[in-house]
């Protein structure tokens, strides 16, 4: 909206038992630049590639969805997008990541599984939890290497759960966030409740000094809630941030994803081949 102040930033390897990348390269967090971390794209030297991590005020919010439109616009473009979901936890299969798969799906990626997912759980549990069932520590260097794979590309990154889930015995989504150094995009409810929800996650944001894209509030009901009228409004004057939506809650699957391609069209924009008016 016109008055809002825009936040801009700008080998494959397993382990059996969490399918977790093995711990080999020792990068820490120091060994990852922040920023776009890689080479600029073809397309212009002027402009890196657009990346992003999608994260939430909650689970089961959305972030898949967003995630795997913004791959889309970005494989729609031409751009080769890598998708990254480096922890996902309640996997039916191992093997076979849920969300990770729809992330390699919407991008047209033939990145490998254990690069795009290294860290995997059974367990519906924070990947924290899941790994201390297991008494796993997963590898944080790990994850880190995979992200390195990935330099020069348009990308898009995938948290678990909100900020504060942890991902092991000491770091949570946010830091991982911190250390790859990538603009967020904050996926919330349309809903009563969604104004201190998001605040609470946009001033975690700001005191860790992580730039944040935009907002994007997303309807998860058919019933329509009189909130949503305002939230929009009052989330971009308080917090100085875009905001983008409502997505409308759609039951058919189809539809649904078009409708998150308009709502999030603008973060890629013209620059990148995407115009307005596709679907």
């Amino acid at each position: 909206m016109a008055g809002a102040r825009r936040a801009h930033s700008g080998a494959r390897l397993h382990n059996p038992l969490t399918l977790s990348l093995s711990q080999g390269e020792r990068g820490e967090e120091r060994g990852v630049e922040r920023g776009q971390s890689g080479a600029l794209h073809e397309r212009g030297a002027s402009s890196p590639p657009p990346r992003f991590f999608v994260t939430a005020t909650d689970t089961g919010v959305g972030k898949t969805q967003v995630a795997s439109a913004l791959l889309s616009l970005m494989a729609d473009a031409g751009l080769r997008p890598a998708p990254f979901k480096p922890y996902e936890s309640g996997c039916a299969s191992l093997a076979r990541p849920a969300d990770a798969l729809v992330l390699r799906e919407a991008a047209r990626s033939e990145d490998a599984l254990d690069v795009i997912c290294p860290h995997r759980f059974r367990a519906p549990l924070a990947p924290g939890v899941a790994a201390h069932r297991l008494r796993r520590q997963p590898s944080f260097d790990a994850t880190l290497a995979a992200f390195r794979s990935f330099a020069g590309r348009a990308l898009v990154a995938e948290g678990a759960g909100g900020l504060r889930v942890p991902l092991d015995a000491k770091r949570d989504v946010v830091d991982l966030i911190a250390a790859l150094g990538l603009p967020v995009v904050l996926v919330a409810r349309a809903a009563l409740g969604t104004l201190n929800h998001t605040a609470l996650s946009l001033d975690l944001l700001r005191e860790r000094g992580l730039p944040v894209r935009a907002v994007v509030l997303s309807r998860g009901r058919p019933e329509r809630d009189p909130s949503e009228r305002d939230n929009a409004a009052w989330l971009e004057r308080r917090h100085g941030v875009e905001v983008l939506g409502p997505v409308p809650f759609l039951e058919d699957p189809a539809r649904r994803r078009a409708a998150f391609r308009r709502v999030l069209r603008p973060l890629i924009g013209a620059e990148w081949g995407v115009n307005r008016g596709a679907r």
